[in-house]
């Protein structure tokens, strides 16, 4: 029997008269009939259809460097799900990359990697869990290798050349990242300030482009002040952002907004109405210089831009939190790779991968729970 629309058959079963055994005969071959299994070819990135242009569109970064990204990521060469699923790291990685690159449905992605949208569903949120708990700490923490006193003073050279303060190598800021509203919690993540549900999280940018620090959730009523003090980096500033003494001595400094309080690794602009017309011009060019947190937060969407449709993103239904670092981490890798307008502006490079990523031991099999 051929496919049968399913209007046809809820056409049929308005035209049936239950005490016609006749028309119960019609219904038959649509109730018995099965819609054929759909059959899928499997996703490989050698596959000829997947060109460098086909990759930096789907998975915003090129053929080549994917390999690259997947081995300095460390994952694993395989995996394995509690219901027979089997899939490699890179299915993994590519998976998670076109998932978070558009706001398609899970159904537009079946044809692309050859499988059906549950098992899309359960690989991407399981790679992404792996990459969570394997990559995140590098996010929270500044205790970095390639940070060292020579890379700390060459970036208060090129912010000391773009704005006044010549002790400066970061800036911080918070973003607010809006969300559906919850069933439950509404006034927890009702931001008053921006008028939307919404989760925040509070980032440091180096002049290289590169997110050294970020820390959230947090909930969307939340000051950037309260976020600061939870998130500890002011202790983290004054144990690993020392100045040395043949550079003046004291401490390195981040910039960030009047919403900040001031402390002696952390500046903040001028904030009396009646100030100096020099306290006005530091103002203005620290305010120019500190734009390339926005930046950052723009490009994060920019490349991943199923993070800022907030009609799909459901606190306490999905990881939008974990969604949201793994894009973090991922741009971070992205202007590793190919820059940014952050370095560009400040004329200074980023890290290499192989640099960024810590050393990993092989894993050739990881097991979901």
């Amino acid at each position: 029997m051929a496919n049968v629309p399913l209007w046809d058959v809820f056409d049929a079963l308005d035209d049936i008269d239950p005490d016609n055994y006749a028309d119960v005969d019609v219904l038959i071959p649509f109730l018995l009939h099965v819609e054929p299994k759909p059959t899928y070819v499997r996703f490989s990135l050698d596959a000829d259809r997947w060109t460098n242009q086909v990759c930096w569109r789907n998975f915003r970064f090129r053929k080549a460097d994917l390999s690259s990204l997947c081995h300095h990521l460390g994952l694993p060469q395989r995996f394995v799900g509690p219901n027979r699923i089997v899939w490699s790291g890179i299915d993994g990685l590519c998976i998670v990359l076109r998932r978070l690159c558009y706001p398609d449905r899970l159904s537009d992605l079946c044809l692309d990697f050859g499988r059906s949208e549950s098992d899309l569903s359960y690989i991407c949120n399981v790679t992404i869990d792996w990459m969570y708990a394997r990559w995140s700490h590098l996010l929270s923490k500044l205790d970095k290798p390639w940070i060292t006193a020579a890379k700390l003073q060459s970036f208060a050279a090129v912010v000391g050349a773009k704005a006044p303060l010549q002790n400066c190598v970061a800036f911080v800021d918070g973003t607010a990242r809006k969300s559906c509203r919850p069933g439950i919690g509404q006034r927890l993540f009702f931001s008053g300030h921006k008028r939307y549900h919404c989760l925040k999280f509070q980032s440091v940018v180096l002049p290289n482009g590169i997110v050294i620090h970020f820390t959230g959730p947090y909930e969307g009523r939340r000051h950037n002040a309260s976020m600061l003090r939870d998130s500890g980096l002011l202790p983290q500033l004054q144990q690993y952002f020392q100045r040395p003494a043949a550079n003046g001595g004291g401490t390195y400094c981040v910039y960030g907004d009047p919403a900040y309080p001031i402390r002696a690794q952390l500046i903040v602009p001028y904030r009396n109405v009646n100030i100096m017309q020099d306290e006005r011009d530091f103002n203005k060019d620290m305010s120019s210089a500190q734009q390339c947190v926005e930046w950052q937060f723009s490009k994060v969407v920019q490349q991943f831009a199923f993070l800022d449709f907030s009609r799909n993103l459901k606190i306490l239904l999905q990881p939008v939190a974990k969604m949201y670092l793994i894009g973090v981490n991922l741009t971070s890798c992205h202007t590793c790779l190919y820059g940014s307008q952050t370095g560009t502006y400040f004329k200074t490079d980023a890290p290499t991968l192989q640099e960024t990523c810590i050393e990993h031991a092989g894993i050739s099999q990881y097991s979901a729970r």
